[in-house]
This record gives structure tokens, C-alpha cells and sequence, in this order.
């Protein structure tokens, strides 16, 4: 820094010795010119004062300059010819000296600064920083695969209880991610807590054998998850799962060594249903398309005994659901009104309260919880979502835009609201602009469920049905169990001529969900297509007996009668159609068609 500053004012570097020669010399010099001054002062003070000089100017006496004194005009010249350098030289010393002392003062506050951080910083971040782990570890270990026994065939061939854990771990884990994936229709509020970590045992680290004794010390809750791996002596593999407290909880066999891992993700759900219910719950109804199946596995569920209040909503709502899916409109509305019973804040029962009303034909009474559904929750994305979703299965299409509209303002990037916006362009007439919001949903989250089929249908509407069916191929592909697009599918099947591929698709949705309305409805119209009218006319009563009267159910009832020669119960029928949907052009054609041939 002093070798900076000499260098600013061009001064050279010295030497100690020259440095203590100048500053003698700069003494010497300041020395002289204070002896001189103060002689110069003696002087003025013992030479008398001179007379006043005066003159006359006209009135007034003016003092006359006294004349210049010799000596002091050489001193002045004698200290004009004097050199400067020495004074700015000894001026610079002066400067660089302080310079030097305030580094000086500023380095030992540094390092004495330093050195307490050394004291201090260091043995509190050497506890701090592991504290700090030891913590993550501790709050992360929801679930614990603590010892799954293996067979020593299994072992031989690389198979080891590490092994295993760790990829049962990963089933567990890609559960979650699947169910949290799809928040189609689901409330925020749902599964907004479940940050569960897997832990495997078997990964035997310092950090989590000590987080594993301090949850067990201080009896924090941990699922551990515990069994065996059993080889039959036909080859086949069977693992079965355990939790204390809770006894088996999977058991699951049949599977050859070579499709280990489907054992693992066939019993991988069994553990959510200890570690986290309401996720449990969710996954049933979202992957599991067995009717019986998720009725049977969601009841014993709700029958455990062991669930909260919020997982009995979740459990109930979710039932509800599911018998309003499969046309069971008066089971579905007996869980809904139990549950706002139950639960009169819980802004789902109410939903699909409504939505059960709504399909029994009582549109009043579903007006009713429609509102108590929005004075509950109203105010968010998902309220304002099912109002619109109300509104639409009501026919009321501008309200329901105007909602959905106001649930993208809140959140412009949420896309279960752009699926709803272009549905309900196409329903409105802007095809076009049902088209785009497609496109844009497809482009934002291409893999999302329903983004595809939704294009499809907007497709449809345009009447491009090839381009819709390779949209419903490609959902089908990322989402091969989701009913709806197999639904559209096979509609479209139909709608090009495809009979025989729209029969064997209804017959397959069928045979997961035995009441499916929408696929004995494309069942039956199939039938017709293929000039079968006795076994679609057989759907379509069934259809009617189960309190399914669609204005598509009594079209098809009507056609079917048509054809076996049953004109006049075929009016009845196609006059019912119409007063559900007055301004069917499709439906007035029909009427109109069969009244000519009556005559």
C-alpha cells in the first residue's frame, strides 16, 4: 500500500538511512525558519514607531507610505529562491506514515476479529452442521423397510435384503409420485402433507442409524416395514409385508422370479395405507379400475377404526365418487348426505351432493348444495373448478366459463382449468378457440392426464376424427387405465365406421367396471351400428332400470325399437329424448323421420 502511494506521487523508494537523514534534515530546516521568524518579530517589536508623515490635500491630512526597507526585500527574494521539495517531501512522509498506521490499526482489528471467529465459529458450526443433518435425518424417515428376509437362492443370484429394500423403496416411492401426479378434480387441501421420506435399513450410514435411535428414543412415529420373500416349489414368489402394530399387511403371490418387481408394486400401495391414508385412498380410486375392487378396498378402509376425521372425508367423498361413476346415483347421494352430515365445512361433500342430485334429475335440490358447496370454499381454484363443473352438468355453460376463467386468473398455469376452458369452448360453439387451449395444455404439460384427450375431443368437434384418434392413442399409451379416453375412443371407433373396434373396447371397460353406464351406452350403439338391435335394446333397458335416462340412452332405446318393428314405443321414447334436449337437430330429425313412416 506505501509503495502504491509512492508511486501515485512519483516518489522513489528509500532507504532507512536516507528516510532518518531527510527528517534530520527537514529539522534543521524547520529549526532555522522558526529562529528566523522570531527574530524578525524581536525586531518589529523594539523599532520604534516612525512619525506620521502628513501632506497637505486640500482640507484633509493624508499618511504618507513609509519608504521600503532594504532588508526585508532580500529576505523576501532570499526566501522565494528557496527550494520546496524538502517541505513536500517531509509533507508526503507525514501522509504515508499516517497511511501506514491505519493499516496497521485496521489489520490487528481484522485479525483479532478473525481470531475470535476461529475460536468461537469453528466449534459452533463443527456441532451445528451435524445437529443440522441429524435433524433432516430424523424428520425425514416416515417409512422404514427395516428387514425383508430373503431366500438364499435369491442371495446367490445378487438378491439381497439391501437389494431388495432398496427397490421396494423405490415402488413405494413412485406410488406417491403417481397419485400426486394426477390432481384432476382433487382439492388442494387433499394431500397437501405428504412429504414422507422412504428409509431403507439396509443402507447402514451413521446419520441414519443414529436418527433411527432417536426416533425410537423418543417415540416419534415410524412405519417399519418388515417380512420375507418365500420361493414355492413350483417357482413361484410370494412377499408378504408386516407392521408392528398392525400385523400383515400384503400378501401377494404367483409372480416368477422374473417379474419380481410386479410383486414389489402390487404390494408397494399396502404400506400407504399405514404411512399416509388419505394417499392411500386417493391411489385406490385413481389406478385401480375394478369396481369391486376399489368399493371393497376403500370400505375396509373407512372400517379400520384408525382413521381422523380428515381421512374419513377424504375415504367417504371418494366412495361417493365412485358409485356416482359407475350410475349408482341414490348409494352415492346416501354417502354425501352422511358426509355433510358429518362434516357440514367439508366443501366436497357438498360437490358431489350436487353432483348426485344433478344426475337423478333433481337440478333444484343440486342448485341448493351447489351454493353451500361455494359459500364453503367457493374462493378457491378447486371450489371455483367444481362450480363450474356444477354448472356444466346443469347446461349452464357461460357460467361455468365465466368461473373457470376466474380460477385461471388466480393460477394461469393450472391445467386441469385449461382442459375445462376448451371443453367448454367447444360446447359453446368456439371450436377454434377450444382447439388452441388445447394445443396450449398439450404443449404445457404434454405427459398430464387428460391433456390428449381433451384435444381429441376438441378435434372432434371439428369433425377431424383421425387426427383425434391418434390423440386418444397417445393418452391411452401414457395413461393405458384411464376409462374416459378408452370411452372417447371407442366413441370415435364408432363414429368412423369402426364397430367391431368400439364393441371389443366397451367390452373391455366393462370388464373392469361392470356398471359402467357410458360403456353399456357405446356397447349397445355399437350393436346398432352392427344391425343388432335385440342385445342393444336389452343395454338400454338395463341402462333405464338403473336410473340412467340420458337423453343418448333414450335415443339409442327409440332406434333400437325402431328396428324390430316397435314404431310406436319408439316415438315414446324419442319424444322423451326431446324434451331433455328440445333443440336436437339430430333427435327432431329422428322424431320426424318416424312420424312419416307411422303415416
Amino acid at each position: 500500500m506505501i509503495d502504491f502511494l509512492r508511486g501515485v506521487f512519483g516518489l522513489r523508494r528509500r532507504s532507512p538511512r536516507s528516510r532518518r537523514r531527510d527528517v534530520t534534515t527537514d529539522l534543521l530546516t524547520a529549526s532555522i525558519h522558526q529562529r528566523a521568524n522570531s527574530s524578525r518579530a524581536a525586531a518589529k517589536a523594539t523599532t520604534p514607531p516612525m512619525p506620521p508623515l502628513v501632506g497637505r490635500n486640500r482640507d484633509r491630512e493624508v499618511p504618507l507610505m513609509p519608504p521600503p526597507d532594504p532588508r526585508r526585500e532580500r529576505s523576501s527574494r532570499r526566501r522565494k529562491s528557496e527550494p520546496l521539495w524538502p517541505q513536500i517531501n517531509a509533507t508526503l512522509d507525514q501522509t504515508v506514515l499516517v497511511a501506514e498506521r491505519v493499516i496497521r490499526r485496521t489489520l490487528a482489528v481484522s485479525f483479532r476479529i478473525l481470531r475470535w471467529v476461529v475460536i468461537i465459529g469453528v466449534p459452533v458450526a463443527a456441532i451445528a452442521i451435524p445437529v443440522t443433518l441429524m435433524v433432516h435425518e430424523v424428520r425425514g424417515i416416515g417409512i422404514e423397510i427395516a428387514q425383508i428376509d430373503v431366500p438364499d437362492q435369491l442371495v446367490v443370484r445378487g438378491i439381497d435384503r439391501a437389494i431388495l429394500g432398496s427397490r421396494l423403496a423405490d415402488k413405494i416411492l413412485a406410488v406417491r409420485q403417481l397419485t400426486l401426479g394426477d390432481p384432476t378434480e382433487r382439492p388442494a387441501k387433499e394431500l397437501g402433507g405428504t412429504p414422507i421420506e422412504v428409509e431403507v435399513t439396509a443402507r447402514t450410514n451413521i446419520w441414519h442409524r443414529t436418527a433411527v435411535w432417536i426416533r425410537d428414543l423418543f417415540g416419534l412415529w415410524t412405519t417399519r416395514v418388515t417380512g420375507e420373500l418365500v420361493i414355492a416349489p413350483d417357482n413361484t414368489v410370494s412377499l408378504r409385508l408386516r407392521v408392528p402394530g398392525y400385523g400383515q399387511i400384503a400378501d401377494v403371490s404367483g409372480y416368477t422370479e422374473a417379474d419380481l418387481d410386479k410383486a414389489l408394486i402390487a404390494a408397494a400401495p399396502e404400506v400407504w395405507q399405514i404411512a399416509q391414508p388419505r394417499l392411500y385412498a386417493w391411489y385406490v380410486y385413481q389406478n385401480i379400475y375394478q369396481q369391486d375392487q376399489v368399493q371393497g378396498r376403500l370400505e375396509q378402509l373407512r372400517n379400520t377404526g384408525r382413521l381422523d376425521q380428515a381421512s374419513l372425508n377424504t375415504v367417504g367423498f371418494l366412495l361417493a365418487r365412485h358409485l356416482l361413476n359407475g350410475g349408482r346415483g341414490e348409494d352415492a347421494l346416501a354417502f354425501a348426505d352422511n358426509l355433510t352430515a358429518r362434516a357440514p365445512r367439508y366443501a366436497p361433500g357438498w360437490y358431489i351432493r350436487a353432483m348426485a342430485l344433478l344426475q337423478l334429475g333433481k337440478p333444484q335440490d343440486a342448485v341448493e348444495a351447489g351454493q353451500k358447496m361455494i359459500e364453503v370454499d367457493g374462493g378457491s381454484i378447486w371450489g371455483r373448478k367444481a362450480t363450474a363443473r356444477l354448472f356444466t352438468a346443469s347446461g349452464r355453460y357461460n357460467e361455468a366459463f365465466r368461473e373457470v376463467r376466474s380460477a385461471l386468473r388466480v393460477d394461469p398455469e393450472d391445467i386441469d382449468a385449461m382442459i375445462q376452458e376448451s371443453s367448454l369452448h367447444s360446447v359453446l360453439g368456439r371450436i377454434d378457440e377450444g382447439v388452441i387451449v388445447a394445443r396450449q395444455a398439450v404443449e404445457f404439460r404434454p405427459s398430464h392426464p387428460g391433456v390428449h384427450e381433451v384435444l381429441a375431443n376438441a378435434l372432434m368437434a371439428k369433425k377431424l376424427l383421425a387426427p383425434a384418434l391418434a390423440q386418444l392413442d397417445i393418452e391411452i399409451a401414457n395413461h393405458p387405465l384411464r376409462l374416459t379416453s378408452r370411452m372417447l375412443r371407442a366413441n370415435v371407433l364408432l363414429s368412423v365406421g369402426r364397430a367391431e373396434e368400439a364393441l371389443a373396447e366397451a367390452d373391455a371397460v366393462l370388464k373392469d367396471t361392470p356398471n359402467n353406464g357410458q360403456a353399456m351406452m357405446i356397447r349397445g350403439w355399437s350393436q346398432l351400428a352392427l344391425g343388432r338391435p335385440v342385445p342393444a335394446l336389452e343395454m338400454m333397458t338395463a341402462l333405464i332400470a338403473g336410473n340412467i335416462t340420458s337423453p343418448g340412452v333414450l335415443h339409442a332405446k327409440a332406434i333400437a325399437l325402431e328396428m324390430i318393428g316397435q314404431r310406436s314405443a319408439a316415438i315414446v321414447f324419442m319424444r322423451r329424448a326431446l324434451q331433455q334436449a328440445p333443440n336436437n337437430p339430430l333427435f327432431l330429425n329422428d322424431l320426424n323421420r318416424m312420424l312419416n313412416a307411422a303415416e
